[in-house]
């Protein structure tokens, strides 16, 4: 899994190229979403929204598919996209409290509670959370 600039992600695929066993996995979803590669990503929003991740990657992986010729699939990734970077964008500042809050308030886990030493969600990150679930029909 690397998580780091484009140009060392190139140097080391340069360096495993003859490799055909070796993948990179993205750290960081967010570098997937804006410049999506056919090697794969590690999302903590895939727990979220596993269905629109699944159709992302499938999108990326088989891009010479004939169903990505249509103008409908594009949009519709592009929209599943937006939907991604809008859910990442709100998780982000605080990952494992507020993607935990998003998952219960989608009715995912029973509960909102963290590790003792995890920084709390904020009354207003609280607020994006339900609007970002709402927005989304996770609720």
């Amino acid at each position: 899994i690397f998580r780091g600039s484009l140009k060392r992600s190139m140097n080391y695929h340069k360096a495993v190229r003859h490799r055909r066993d070796f993948r990179f996995y993205d750290g960081d979803e967010v570098v997937f979403i804006r410049q999506p590669s056919s090697n794969g990503v590690v999302a903590g929003g895939a727990n979220l929204l596993p269905q629109a991740w699944r159709e992302i990657t499938w999108s990326c992986l088989n891009r010479y598919d004939v169903q990505q010729q249509y103008a409908d699939h594009t949009s519709q990734i592009l929209e599943l996209g937006v939907m991604v970077e809008e859910a990442y964008d709100c998780f982000s500042p605080n990952p494992a409290a507020i993607l935990k809050r998003m998952l219960h308030v989608a009715g995912v886990l029973p509960n909102a509670h963290t590790a003792s030493a995890t920084q709390p969600t904020t009354s207003s990150q609280n607020r994006l959370v339900e609007a970002v679930c709402k927005k989304y029909d996770l609720i």
